[in-house]
């Protein structure tokens, strides 16, 4: 989902899912490569997930080479719900970004590419 805020320029949501990676251990530069459009860092599995949901928010929908490149590492199941979980983030972020909420300073990320 840091993917899809930043895609679409969301700072409350790219904030607090920074901050959720962070917690979880993903590692900073791993988190600064899912703000570029290079996925040379990711497993092939990750990079067709990232690139499915960079699909999903340019064209609403997933290509046929793009749902072939997705099923190669997930089930019909998962890359459904990939779909759904994209499309609820750009939804709060559509909302987020037309009220204008910014993100509370404790969560302010000063290195997002959004």
């Amino acid at each position: 989902m840091l993917r899809v805020a930043w895609s679409l320029g969301c700072a409350y949501e790219y904030s607090h899912h920074h901050r959720m990676a962070t917690e979880l251990g993903v590692a900073a530069d791993q988190i600064a490569a899912a703000t570029t459009n290079n996925l040379d860092a990711f497993t092939p599995g990750l990079a067709a997930l990232l690139a499915a949901a960079d699909e999903l928010v340019r064209q609403h929908k997933l290509s046929d080479s793009g749902w072939q490149a997705l099923h190669q590492h997930r089930t019909d199941e998962e890359a459904l719900e990939l779909c759904m979980f994209v499309g609820h983030y750009v939804m709060i972020a559509m909302i987020i970004n037309t009220a204008g909420v910014q993100p509370e300073p404790r969560f302010a990320v000063t290195d997002r590419r959004a």
